[in-house]
Order: structure tokens, then C-alpha cells, then sequence
């Protein structure tokens, strides 16, 4: 028996992934590429394998990963296929939750670790942008993998660790700049933890430039050709995009929005004479609900000086606020979505949270069942699988947003109601 428990938990991880892959790549190529912002990506994909930037209002990263994939199997294998148009994605997200699982293990057992992850992958949101031409994964993954190595830097306090997270905030970056806010205030975070040291400033100048290098790197492969757009245009053009965009959208949503209100993001909809097939993303209930309350606890928990590991779950803390309190300036359309890389920050408080807690034998269990309970019935309407349009109306009743009635394939503001 203990022999038994042994192999298991030698091949969990490989058989959570197995399982988690086919349920990702089910159906994949069953819907259109107009999921979301799909028809706006895959555009950009074509003018960058036609050697155009076309819509330049995000970089280069993640669209060169899409076109590798699409590219390959189109030009040497002459398929054209949706598959492998999302295939990018998929892999990106499996990566994340790899990533995710290794941060975990910095702060609790390898069991509580398993959870978290699995928490992460079944949240309704995570997985629907995971199967689709979207930029938030790529540039989660990368975000993470930054993460990470800041997190060993503060163990370590090497130089190739903090190397390291700089050039995976510039390949986030690169992918998306939803993790731009990081870069002004990582280094103020940097240079307190180091303020003792001789070589801090050295230290915080090799952060900056890493950074630098994993942008260049990441938006690199498409300036190797000749094109009539300069590398430092086509900066600036980004830069201003995400400074300009109107301030009105209909599928903009209020940064408390994200954790105040449940709601759910129609990313696809097509109606049938006797069912529905629907791409719905929204937040695991239990995240939204608890997110606010384990930041409050551990912002107390961090000024009485009562936190283990406290320059790392400062850490995590400035990760989640850099990321989320720039939308409140109005500046740019905050959308529901990017709560995204805000999830898996809030899931490592929440576990923090409840291992403050006498009843955590019994809550970490309740908060699995459930997260696992709220995906299975919601699977179908986050992968687009036909359903009866009874069952579609009963599930989305869920959001309590004040959806106006009107349908429509891409719109945030509307419902089966």
C-alpha cells in the first residue's frame, strides 16, 4: 500500500496534466477564431507572417508564438487548421500552472500546492482564455516565471535569479503590458529589501536592463526582416495605444467590478432552434469572495510583523496591487478579464489565509469540491459544446451583473435573460 501511494504521487503530476490537456484541447477547432478578440489576433498573426505589423496596439510576443504554430503546420504540413491556431495558448497555460505549482511550494506542502493549482486551472476564467487566441495567458506565464525567480532572489539574493525575473517581466511584457505598473515599483521593493547592501543600486540597474533585454527579446524575431516600421516606433505606437484608448467601451467593466459583483464575461454565442452553443469566462466564486478579505489580512498580519516569510508575501501583495490599482486611474478601459493575472495572486493570500484558520481541515476540501463542482456544470459553456438553452439560462443566472437583453457573438454586456 505505501508502495502504492509512492508511484501515485510520483506520477500525479504527469496524470493532472494529462487529464487537464485533453479537457483543454477538447473541441478545440470546433468554434470559428471569433471567440473574443480572436478575429482582431489572428489578423495580426497573418501581417506578421506576411511581414507587416497589423494592429499595433500590443507587442510582438504572443503573436509570434501563434504564427510559429500556424506557420509550421501550414507551410510544411499544408494543414489549415483552428487547432493550431490555439494550440500556443494551451501550452502556455499548461506552463503556467507548472510555474504556479513551484510558487506554491515556496510557502506551503506539496498536498496544499496540488490544490492551489488545481484551484487556478479550474477557475472558469483561467480555463475558457486558455483554449483561445487571447494575449492574458502567454503574458500570465511569463509573469509568473518572474515571479518565481524574484521570489528565489530573495532567498538567494543572486544575481542570475534576479536576472532572470527581469527579462520574464520583459517577455510578459512583450507578450502584453498588463504587468508595465511592476516595472516602476519592483525596483523602489528591490532596493528597501537591499538597502543594506553595498551593491544595491548595481543590483537594481542589472533588474532594469534585464528587463529591457526580455522586452527587446520578445518582439525580436520580427525585426530580424526587413519592414518599413523603426523598433523604436513601433514602441512608442504601443506605449501610446495603451495610454490613449477611449475611456468608454461597452464591455469596459469598474476595477471593483472584478471582486465586488459576479459576473460573466459572453466571449461567444450562437443560438440553435433547440439549444445554444456559448462560450461564457467568469471568476471562481469563492476567489472573488475572499480576495478582499485576504489582502486586508495580510496587509495587518505584515504591519504587526506576525508573517513568515514576509518579504516574499510582500511580494506576492505588490505583485496584486501594481496590477490592479493603475485601472482606477482611468487612463485605459479596464475589462473583466484582466482579472487574470490577479487569480493566482489571490489564491496564494486566500491559502494563506485560511491556513490562519482552525476549521482549514475542513475548508481547503469544501474550497476543492466546490471549484471542482462550479467547472463540471459550467464545462460545456466554457468550451462551447451545445446545450439545452434551459441549462444555459439556469447557469448564467450565476452573474448578477445588470445585463441588457440583446445578443450578440462578442459582447460583455449581454445575456440569454
Amino acid at each position: 500500500m505505501f508502495l502504492l501511494t509512492k508511484n501515485i504521487e510520483k506520477y500525479l503530476p504527469i496524470i493532472l496534466i494529462t487529464v487537464y490537456l485533453f479537457l483543454l484541447i477538447n473541441k478545440l477547432d470546433s468554434l470559428p477564431l471569433f471567440v473574443g478578440d480572436e478575429a482582431v489576433y489572428t489578423s495580426s498573426v497573418e501581417g506578421l507572417i506576411s511581414g507587416f505589423v497589423d494592429n499595433n496596439n500590443h507587442p510582438l510576443l504572443a503573436k509570434e508564438i501563434w504564427a510559429f504554430f500556424v506557420y509550421l503546420v501550414r507551410g510544411y504540413f499544408g494543414i489549415e487548421s483552428v487547432f493550431f491556431w490555439r494550440v500556443g495558448t494551451v501550452i502556455f497555460s499548461i506552463v503556467s500552472l507548472v510555474v504556479f505549482f513551484k510558487i506554491l511550494r515556496l510557502f506551503f506542502t506539496k498536498k496544499i500546492s496540488y490544490l492551489g493549482t488545481l484551484i487556478l486551472a479550474l477557475d472558469p476564467m483561467y480555463f475558457a482564455f486558455s483554449r483561445i487566441v487571447m494575449l492574458d495567458i502567454i503574458s500570465l506565464s511569463l509573469g509568473l516565471s518572474s515571479l518565481y525567480f524574484l521570489l528565489k532572489f530573495l532567498k538567494s539574493k543572486t544575481k542570475k535569479d534576479l536576472i532572470n525575473g527581469g527579462i520574464f517581466i520583459g517577455l510578459s511584457l512583450a507578450a502584453k503590458m498588463a504587468a508595465l505598473s511592476l516595472v516602476l515599483l519592483l525596483p523602489i521593493y528591490l532596493g528597501l529589501i537591499l538597502k543594506k547592501s553595498k551593491k544595491f543600486l548595481p543590483a537594481i540597474l542589472y533588474f532594469l536592463a534585464s528587463i529591457i533585454l526580455g522586452f527587446c527579446l520578445g518582439n525580436f524575431i520580427y525585426f530580424l526582416l526587413p519592414h518599413k516600421i523603426a523598433f523604436i516606433s513601433y514602441v512608442s505606437e504601443i506605449f501610446s495605444s495603451q495610454l490613449n484608448l477611449p475611456e468608454e467601451s461597452s464591455l469596459t467593466s469598474t476595477p471593483l467590478s472584478w471582486f465586488t459583483i459576479p459576473q460573466a464575461l459572453t466571449l461567444f454565442r450562437i443560438v440553435y432552434k433547440d439549444g445554444v452553443r456559448a462560450v461564457l469566462a467568469f471568476q471562481n466564486p469563492l476567489i472573488f469572495l475572499f480576495t478582499i478579505p485576504a489582502i486586508f489580512v495580510t496587509s495587518l498580519l505584515l504591519i504587526k510583523r506576525k508573517v513568515k516569510l514576509a518579504s516574499e508575501t510582500l511580494l506576492i501583495l505588490l505583485f496584486f496591487l501594481a496590477q490592479f490599482f493603475p485601472w482606477f486611474l482611468g487612463l485605459h478601459p479596464t475589462y473583466y478579464f484582466y482579472v487574470i493575472p490577479l487569480t493566482p495572486l489571490s489564491i496564494i493570500l486566500i491559502l494563506k489565509l485560511i491556513n490562519l484558520l482552525a476549521l482549514r481541515r475542513f475548508l481547503y476540501p469544501l474550497l476543492i469540491v466546490f471549484s471542482l463542482a462550479v467547472f463540471i456544470f459550467y464545462y460545456p459553456l466554457l468550451t462551447g459544446i451545445k446545450i439545452p438553452k434551459k441549462y444555459e439560462k439556469i447557469l448564467f443566472s450565476y452573474s448578477q451583473y445588470n445585463f441588457p437583453p440583446k445578443n450578440a457573438i462578442f459582447c460583455q454586456k449581454c445575456s440569454p435573460r
